[in-house]
C-alpha cells in the first residue's frame, strides 16, 4: 500500500501584470502524480490551477484584489496536505468614470477618476491628432495636464500602479482643446468703395470666425464668417482702424489674433488757395483736411506747358524759380501708403514779370573790381545790381545799358549777386544769384624757426581772409627755389640746401585768385658739414693738428678728438685748421669737425679715425760681438717709449760686400723689451732701425743707425819662397782696412806682421804655424790658416808640359755639411774647409715647393739662413767653388723649422 505525498515546498508566486495571471513554480514532492495549486481572495474568489509539472500559469484572478495560494500534491490513491500559503496581489484595475473640463485660455485640461482599489499611483496619457503625447502622473485620482496644443481633438487614458504592476489603459476620454489663433491676416482696402477685406488662414475644426473693426474714436464694427475672408463695409475716410480675428467652437473662443491696423482713403483737401511772392516768384499753395493725411501733392500746370508737384506732411507746399509771366492751375490730393484721395477742384494764379539774367561776371584779381553784364526780356531797361557778402558788406551798381562794374569789393569775402528790374509796380523778382569769390588778403603775423638739424623752416602767419589754401615760397640766390603748400597757418620748408640764403613770403589762394604775398624775410640755413677731414698726429706732444675744406657761411668752427674712454678734446677757430691738445698716447680718436654761422651749427662732420701711435724710439745703441765661424752678432739696444702697452719691431737688412746676391732683410718679433739680438754675416753693410705699436697703431720706423761688421778672412793666401825670402800674399778682403799675420808658438800667438797691403814678409816664421786675419772698426775675422805654398806649384808648372800626372789638377772636393740649431724662421749650418776652394754655395730648398731654390754664397765655413717659414720642411746642401770649377753638390740634409710661439 503507498502512503500519501509529500507536501510541495518552496512555493513561488510571480505576476503577469499585463495579463492578470500568476505563474505558480514549486519542488516537486516524492510520489507525486500531479499537482492542484488553488487561490482564494478575501471575498472568497477562488481559482484553480492543475499541472504534471513543477509550474503553474493561474489566470482569471480578479484585479486589485489579494489571494492566499497553495499547491496540493496528489498520489495514486490520497493527496497531500496543501502547502504554506503564499500571498499573491492580483494587477490593479484600470481606473474608470473618467472626466475632465478645458480651461480655454491655457489650454489646460483637468481629468478626475475613481480610486482603483491598492493602487499606489496614477498615469494620465494624452495623445492629440497630430500624434503629440503629454503624461500626468498623480497619487490622488485626479491629474492637470498643460502644453497641450491648440485645436486639437485629445484621447486621455488613465492606469494605476502598485509596487510593481500596472493596470492597462482605462476607456479613452475624448475632449478637444481651444481653437488655435488665426494666423497670416492679411487685409485689402477698396481705394474705390473705402471698403476693407480681411482674411487669414484655415484652423482646424472651428465653427465660425469673427472680425472686430475699432476705429481710433472707439466706434467697433464686425462681421463673423464660416471661411476665411470677411469684409467690413462704410468706413469713414482718412481713419486709422485697428482690427483682429478670432476663431470659436462649442467649449471655446481663440486668443485674438495679431493685432493690425490700417488707414482709409485719404479725404479730399478743402479751400485751396495759391499765392505769389513777386520778388521771389515763389508760388505758395495751402489747403485745409478734415482729417489729416500722411502727406498730400500740390500739383500745378502752366501755360507754357510747364508741370510740378510737391509733396509734403504739413497743409501748405511751394513752388519757387517759377518762369515769369505765366498762369498756373493749381489742385491738391491727400495720398496715403495704399489709397490717394480724388483731386480737388482746379484753381488758377499768375506769377510776377521776368527779372534780368547776369550772363557774365569777372573779377579783376588784382584790383578786386567786377564787371557784369544781363539780358532782360521786359521793357523796362532800369536794372539795380545789389552784391551782399558773407561778412556782411554790401555794394551796389545801376544801369540801363546792361553792364556795370561793382568797384567796392574787399578782399577776401564771397559775394551773392542779384539784378532786378526797378520801376514796375510789382517789381520783378531778383535774378538767380551769382557768386563772386574775391582775391584772398595777404597773410599777416608772419612768423618762422629755423631748425638747425634739419635745415627745415617752420613757418606760421596769421589766417587770410578768403583763404583756402597756402604757399610758402623761398627764394635761394643760387636759384635753388623751395615751397610748401598747406590749407592750415602753418607749414614747413624742408631740407633746404645747407649754407645757403633764402628769401622767404607767403600767398594765400583760393579756386581763382592768389592773394598780394606777406611781407618777405631772410634766412641764413645752417653751415654744411665740413668735409676733408684730416688730422696730422704728433706723438711727441700729443697734439692732433686738424685740417678741413673751408664751408661757406661759417664763421667759425669746433674741431673734436674722441675716444672710447675719455670726454671729447676740442680746439675752436676762426680758420680751417685747428690744434687739438692732450691726446693720450695709445687711444684711437675719432676727428670730426662742426661749422658755426653764429645762429645753427652744422651737423659734425664724418669722423676721421686715426691713432695716436707711439713715437719711434728717439736713441738706438748697437754693439758687435767678436766674430764666430765667419757671423757677428748685432746686439740692439733702444730708448723707453712712455705709452701704454708699446711693443718694439727691430729690424735690420744687410748685404754682404762683393755679393750683392747675400741682402736680405731680419726682423725681431714684437716685444715689450729694449734689446734684441741679429746674426750678420763678415763683410756686411747693415741698417738698423727700431718701430713701436700699441692698440692705436704702428709708429713710422726710428732713425736709422748704419755699420759694418768685420771683414770676412781673406781668401787666395799664398806661401812663396823667392831669392830666400818667404812671402805671404793674399786677395783684398772687402770692409778690411788692414790685415795681420800670427805666428802660433805653443800656447802664445805672436804678430808677424800688420799692413794695410796685401803681401807680408814671413821670413823666419813657420810656415805650418802661419794664420792671418782681416781687420777693421768692427772687429777682425776669423783666423784663416788655408795658405797655399806656391813654391812647390811653380816647379809642378814647370814640370806640367812634361808629365801627363798633373793634368788633374782642377778637381775640387765635396764639402761635408752638418745643420746646427733650427728654429721657427731659421737654420745653421757649418762644413769643412775644401783645398782649394774660394768661395761656397749653401742651396736650400722648401721640400714639395715648385718654387726655385734660395742659393747664398758664402766666404767662409758657416752660415745662418733666415727668413724661414715655420713649420716647414727644407734640404740643404753645399758645394765648393775653384777659381773654374766647381764640387758636386754635398748630400742633401731635410730638417723641419719650428712653431712659431
Amino acid at each position: 500500500m503507498s502512503t500519501a505525498p509529500c507536501v510541495p515546498t518552496n512555493v513561488t508566486a510571480v505576476r503577469n501584470c499585463q495579463q492578470s495571471s500568476v505563474m505558480l513554480s514549486w519542488a516537486a514532492s516524492q510520489g507525486a502524480r500531479n499537482y492542484t495549486a488553488t487561490a482564494l481572495s478575501n471575498s472568497g474568489h477562488r481559482v484553480d490551477c492543475i499541472s504534471n509539472n513543477t509550474t503553474c500559469n493561474m489566470v482569471g484572478l480578479r484585479c486589485s484584489q489579494n489571494y492566499s495560494v497553495g499547491v496540493t500534491a496528489v498520489g495514486d490513491s490520497c493527496s497531500s496536505l496543501s502547502s504554506q500559503a503564499v500571498t499573491v496581489l492580483a494587477a490593479p484595475c484600470s481606473p474608470v468614470r473618467v472626466t475632465g473640463s478645458l480651461e480655454c485660455l491655457s489650454n489646460a485640461v483637468s481629468l478626475t477618476w475613481d480610486v482603483s482599489p491598492n493602487s499606489l499611483s496614477y498615469n494620465v496619457l494624452a495623445i492629440g491628432r497630430a500624434g503629440d503625447r503629454v503624461n500626468c502622473n498623480n497619487t490622488a485620482p485626479s491629474c492637470q495636464l498643460s502644453g497641450l496644443l491648440c485645436g486639437q481633438n485629445y484621447n486621455f487614458t488613465v492606469s494605476a500602479s502598485d509596487t510593481s504592476c500596472q493596470s492597462p489603459n482605462s476607456t479613452p476620454f475624448i475632449l478637444p482643446t481651444a481653437p488655435c489663433t488665426p494666423t497670416n491676416v492679411q487685409n485689402r482696402l477698396d481705394c474705390g468703395t473705402n471698403n476693407l477685406t480681411v482674411s487669414w488662414d484655415p484652423n482646424p475644426d472651428p465653427l465660425n470666425y469673427n472680425v472686430g473693426v475699432r476705429s481710433a474714436d472707439g466706434i467697433v464694427q464686425t462681421c463673423t464668417s464660416l471661411y476665411t475672408s470677411c469684409s467690413v463695409t462704410s468706413l469713414t475716410c482718412g481713419q486709422d482702424y485697428a482690427f483682429t480675428v478670432t476663431a470659436t467652437n462649442n467649449y471655446c473662443r481663440s486668443p485674438p489674433s495679431v493685432t493690425r491696423t490700417i488707414r482709409t482713403v485719404p479725404c479730399v483737401p478743402q479751400l485751396v488757395q495759391g499765392n505769389v511772392d513777386c520778388a521771389s516768384n515763389t508760388l505758395l499753395v495751402s489747403w485745409i483736411s478734415i482729417r489729416v493725411a500722411r502727406t498730400y501733392a500740390a500739383r500745378i500746370l502752366g501755360s507754357n506747358g510747364y508741370s510740378n508737384s510737391c509733396t509734403t506732411a504739413d497743409l501748405s507746399c511751394s513752388f519757387s524759380q517759377l518762369q515769369c509771366s505765366q498762369q498756373y492751375n493749381i489742385s491738391v490730393l491727400a495720398l496715403d501708403s495704399q489709397c490717394n484721395s480724388t483731386s480737388s477742384p482746379a484753381i488758377s494764379v499768375s506769377t510776377a514779370p521776368c527779372p534780368p539774367v547776369i550772363v557774365n561776371s569777372t573779377l579783376n584779381c588784382t584790383t578786386n573790381v567786377a564787371s557784369l553784364s544781363w539780358v532782360t526780356g521786359n521793357a523796362v531797361v532800369d536794372v539795380v545790381v545789389n552784391a551782399s557778402s558773407s561778412q556782411g558788406h554790401q555794394t551796389w551798381c545801376r544801369s540801363t545799358n546792361g553792364t556795370c562794374d561793382l568797384v567796392d569789393l574787399r578782399c577776401g569775402q564771397n559775394y551773392t549777386v542779384r539784378a532786378s528790374v526797378a520801376g514796375a509796380s510789382c517789381g520783378s523778382a531778383a535774378s538767380p544769384a551769382s557768386y563772386i569769390l574775391t582775391a584772398p588778403c595777404a597773410p599777416q603775423n608772419v612768423t618762422r624757426n629755423l631748425d638747425c638739424m634739419t635745415n627745415s623752416v617752420w613757418v606760421t602767419w596769421g589766417r587770410a581772409t578768403g583763404a583756402q589754401t597756402y604757399v610758402v615760397t623761398a627764394l635761394g640766390t643760387r636759384g635753388d627755389n623751395a615751397t610748401c603748400s598747406t590749407s592750415n597757418t602753418t607749414c614747413t620748408v624742408p631740407s633746404l640746401r645747407c649754407s645757403a640764403l633764402y628769401t622767404f613770403y607767403v600767398t594765400g589762394s583760393n579756386l581763382q585768385c592768389r592773394s598780394p604775398a606777406s611781407s618777405t624775410f631772410n634766412i641764413q640755413t645752417a653751415p654744411c658739414q665740413p668735409t676733408a677731414i684730416s688730422a696730422d698726429l704728433s706723438c711727441a706732444n700729443s697734439t692732433a693738428y686738424v685740417t678741413w675744406a673751408p664751408v661757406a657761411a661759417a664763421v667759425q668752427y669746433q674741431a673734436c678728438a674722441q675716444s672710447t674712454d675719455n670726454n671729447p678734446l676740442c680746439c675752436q677757430t676762426t680758420n680751417t685748421f685747428c690744434t687739438v691738445v692732450g691726446l693720450q698716447c695709445g687711444s684711437t680718436y675719432n676727428f670730426s669737425v662742426q661749422a658755426s654761422n653764429q645762429v645753427c651749427r652744422s651737423s659734425f662732420s664724418q669722423p676721421y679715425s686715426k691713432g695716436a701711435v707711439p713715437c719711434p724710439p728717439s736713441e738706438l745703441w748697437t754693439r758687435l760681438y767678436p766674430m764666430q765661424n765667419g757671423m757677428q752678432v748685432l746686439r740692439v739696444s733702444w730708448s723707453v717709449i712712455v705709452c701704454c702697452e708699446v711693443e718694439y719691431l727691430a729690424e735690420t737688412s744687410s748685404s754682404q760686400q762683393g755679393n750683392e746676391d747675400t741682402s736680405s732683410v731680419m726682423r725681431s718679433y714684437w716685444t715689450n723689451g729694449r734689446v734684441f739680438e741679429f746674426p750678420l754675416s763678415c763683410n756686411s753693410r747693415y741698417t738698423v732701425t727700431v718701430q713701436s705699436r700699441n692698440l692705436a697703431g704702428t709708429s713710422t720706423p726710428s732713425t736709422a743707425v748704419n755699420g759694418t761688421t768685420a771683414p770676412c778672412p781673406p781668401l787666395g793666401i799664398t806661401y812663396s819662397i823667392k831669392n830666400g825670402s818667404a812671402m805671404l800674399s793674399w786677395k783684398a778682403s772687402v770692409l778690411a782696412t788692414e790685415y795681420a799675420v800670427y805666428e802660433l808658438k805653443g800656447a802664445a800667438l805672436l804678430l808677424v806682421c800688420n799692413t794695410v797691403q796685401l803681401q807680408c814678409n814671413v821670413t823666419g816664421a813657420n810656415r805650418s804655424a802661419i794664420e792671418m786675419t782681416a781687420i777693421n772698426a768692427a772687429g777682425q775675422s776669423n783666423p784663416s790658416t788655408n795658405i797655399q805654398d806656391i813654391t812647390q806649384y811653380r816647379i809642378r808648372r814647370g814640370l806640367k808640359g812634361t808629365n801627363s800626372f798633373y793634368e788633374d789638377e782642377t778637381d775640387v772636393s765635396i764639402p761635408v755639411l752638418k745643420i746646427g740649431n733650427v728654429t721657427s724662421n731659421s737654420l745653421y749650418a757649418e762644413w769643412n774647409s775644401v783645398e782649394g776652394a774660394t768661395s761656397y754655395s749653401l742651396v736650400v730648398r722648401q721640400q714639395s715647393s715648385k718654387q726655385h731654390s734660395v742659393e747664398l754664397s758664402v766666404y767662409g765655413f758657416n752660415s745662418t739662413v733666415t727668413d724661414l717659414k715655420p713649420a716647414t720642411r727644407y734640404c740643404i746642401s753645399v758645394y765648393a767653388k775653384k777659381s773654374i770649377s766647381t764640387s758636386p753638390y754635398s748630400t742633401p740634409i731635410c730638417v723641419k723649422t719650428g712653431v712659431q710661439i
